[in-house]
């Protein structure tokens, strides 16, 4: 078994969550997103203090709590009605990159995922097949 990449507090003080009902779900999420995090990254030495891979975790429990609906959206709504409920979340591509505020925990996932990723040496040369 190895180390957790991130702690319940660190994820529901990310995510604002209260209450303790979701703890359970979080240490299970924890752990399985440790170790993808880890066998994606193929280094079995991250630990929780590497600040990228600990925010990786956090954000990606929260983007699964998220994808399950057991928290709330962290995308801004557009648009809100009543009648019929219809919710339109704003389009990102809408967005100017200096305008972004408000990224979803997918896409903090997927920024922190790639810092640890291992890159290729410079001036090797990439095959595609």
């Amino acid at each position: 078994m190895g180390v957790d990449l991130c702690t319940v507090d660190d994820v529901i003080n990310e995510g604002n969550i209260s209450g303790t009902a979701l703890n359970e779900k979080i240490v299970w999420k924890i752990i399985n997103l440790s170790g993808d995090i880890k066998t994606d990254t193929k280094d079995d030495t991250l630990d929780r203090s590497n600040r990228d891979a600990r925010r990786c975790c956090v954000f990606g429990v929260l983007a699964w709590l998220e994808k399950k609906k057991m928290i709330a959206s962290s995308r801004q709504t557009l648009q809100e009605r009543e009648g019929n409920t219809a919710v339109v979340y704003k389009d990102e591509s809408d967005v100017s990159t200096t305008a972004k505020q408000n990224v979803s925990y997918l896409d903090e996932y997927k920024k922190y995922l790639a810092r640890l990723r291992p890159m290729p040496p410079v001036g090797s040369k990439m095959r595609c097949h």
